[in-house]
């Protein structure tokens, strides 16, 4: 699923996603700021996620 980056700060990136705003940390490798499990994980490029997916192939991750 693809979202549009609204804004850029210091610290965080945030990120609209069907209408709802998320933060992610950019100190923290993207991932998404929420106290319980991210709903989200944010890629600097398509071409980035596509390699992640290459390199896992387990059940275990949400690619």
């Amino acid at each position: 699923m693809e979202g549009e980056i609204t804004k850029v700060g210091r610290k965080y990136v945030t990120a609209k996603i069907r209408g709802l705003e998320y933060q992610f940390d950019m100190t923290d490798h993207l991932k998404q700021k929420s106290d319980y499990s991210p709903d989200y994980y944010l890629y600097e490029s398509l071409a980035e996620l596509l390699d992640e997916k290459r390199k896992c192939r387990c059940d275990c991750c949400p690619l």
